[in-house]
C-alpha cells in the first residue's frame, strides 16, 4: 500500500552525535523526512557536534541540557519522561536503536499498542557483553511488532522463531561521501582509520603494522580519527615504537568525508563490527580500502580483490602485505576504489536503504501513486 501520511514514524536514541547508530539514525531519519514522512525522533540530549540531519524531522529531547544532566537521572525518571513524550506523539511505528534504549521504551510502552520495532546494532554474540542483557535483549525482540538487523551474519546467529520477526536493513550511507569526487594521486602517501577508541577497533594491529611499512614505504603515514578511552595506551604505544612522525591519533573530525576525500587507503582493523560505518563510508568515497574479515559485516560489503581487500583479523603480516600490494598496484587501484563507490551507490545509498525500510521493516510500500 501507499505510504500513509497520517503514520507516524519515531526513532529513539541517546544524541545526535559519537556513535555508529547515532548516525545511521541521522542519516535514515533525514531521509524517510525528506520522502514526505511524518518523522520525530526523541533524542535523551543535546551533544556537541550533531550529525546533520534534515529539519523536517520533528526532534525532541528528553532533557534540555547535555549529557550529565541526563545521567543524572534514575531509570523511573527516564522511563516515565519517556513514556510521556511518546503518548504526545501518537507514533505509529517506534524503533529504538542501541540496547538501553530498546529497553526504555519497553517499559515505557508497556501496555501500550504501539508497533514497536527493535533494532540489533552489533555482533550479536558480543553485544550486549552479559549473558542476561542478550537474554533482555532477546526477550524484547519476541515482544516487538517486528525486529531488523543488518547483515545475514547477524540474522543467522538468533533462534528460527525470532528470525521470523526479522528483516535485514543495512545502514545507509549519507549522500556527503557518495558526492565526493575523490582525486588519486599516483602513490600511496596516506592510510587513514577511523572509529572509537577502543579494544574493538584494535588500532594496535595498525601500529604494529606500520612498524613494517616504515622501513620499505617511509612516505607513507597513518592517520586514526576518533576518540576512546584506550587513546594513551596507543599514544605510548606509538612513541615506545618510534613512530611519532609515521602514525597520528587525530582526535574526532567534524568533516570524515573531506579526511576520507584528502586520503589514499582506508584500514578498517576491527576485531568485530555490527555493519562498519567508516568501511562503508569510505568505500563511498572511493578509497580502496582493507578490511579485516571480521563479524560482522565487512564480507557483506567487499568481495576480496574486487571492491577491496579482506585480511585475517588481528594479522600484522597479511595488512602489511595488502598494503604491500596496493602501493605495487600504483594507478590500478584507482579502479578498485571506483569499483568500492559504485557498489555502496548501488546497495547503500539512503534513498536505497529508506525505501527497503519502508518496504521491508515498516510494510509500506512508498512506490506506488
Amino acid at each position: 500500500m501507499k505510504a500513509e501520511k497520517k503514520s507516524k514514524i519515531l526513532f529513539v536514541v541517546p544524541s545526535f552525535s559519537g556513535g555508529g547508530a547515532e548516525r545511521v539514525v541521522s542519516v535514515l531519519a533525514s531521509s524517510l523526512a525528506e520522502k514526505g514522512i511524518d518523522t520525530h525522533c526523541i533524542v535523551y540530549y543535546q551533544a556537541k557536534n550533531e550529525y546533520p540531519h534534515s529539519e523536517k524531522i520533528q526532534k525532541v529531547y528528553l532533557v534540555d541540557n547535555g549529557e550529565e544532566a541526563y545521567k543524572a537521572l534514575g531509570m523511573k525518571q527516564k522511563v516515565k519522561m519517556l513514556r510521556k513524550l511518546i503518548n504526545n506523539i501518537k507514533p505509529t511505528y517506534i524503533i529504538p536503536f542501541l540496547p538501553q534504549v530498546g529497553f526504555h521504551v519497553y517499559l515505557a510502552t508497556f501496555g501500550k499498542r504501539y508497533k514497536v520495532i527493535q533494532t540489533v546494532r552489533n555482533n550479536p554474540k558480543t553485544d550486549p557483553e552479559s549473558s542476561f542483557e542478550r537474554l533482555i535483549r532477546n526477550f524484547m525482540i519476541a515482544f516487538s511488532w517486528r525486529s531488523f538487523v543488518q547483515n545475514k551474519d547477524q540474522m543467522a546467529y538468533f533462534p528460527k522463531f525470532l528470525r521470523r520477526k526479522m528483516v535485514i536493513i543495512p545502514n545507509p550511507v549519507a549522500d556527503v561521501y557518495l558526492a565526493a569526487n575523490h582525486l588519486y594521486r599516483d602513490e600511496v602517501r596516506e592510510v587513514i582509520a577511523m572509529g572509537r577508541l577502543s579494544e574493538q577497533k584494535n588500532f594496535d594491529l595498525i601500529i604494529r603494522a606500520a612498524v613494517a611499512v616504515r622501513e620499505n614505504h617511509p612516505q607513507i603515514h597513518f592517520s586514526i580519527y576518533g576518540e576512546g578511552a584506550l587513546q594513551q595506551d596507543l599514544q605510548k604505544k606509538i612513541e615506545d615504537n618510534h613512530l611519532t612522525d609515521v602514525v597520528k591519533l587525530c582526535g574526532r573530525t567534524t568533516d570524515p568525508a573531506g579526511v576520507l576525500n584528502a586520503s589514499d587507503v582506508f584500514v578498517l582493523s576491527s576485531n568485530y563490527e555490527g555493519m562498519p560505518n567508516a568501511l562503508m563510508e569510505a568505500m563511498a568515497v572511493g578509497l580502496p580500502c582493507i578490511s579485516t574479515d571480521c563479524p560482522t559485516g565487512p564480507s557483506d560489503i567487499i568481495t576480496n580483490n574486487v571492491n577491496g581487500m579482506l585480511i585475517p583479523v588481528n594479522d600484522d603480516n597479511e595488512l602489511v602485505d595488502a598494503i604491500n600490494k596496493y602501493v605495487a598496484y600504483g594507478r590500478e587501484i584507482h579502479k578498485i576504489g571506483k569499483r568500492a563507490k559504485e557498489y555502496i551507490r548501488d546497495h547503500y545509498s539512503s534513498d536505497v536503504i529508506a525505501d527497503l525500510f519502508l518496504r521491508e521493516a515498516l510494510l509500506i510500500d512508498n512506490t506506488k501513486n
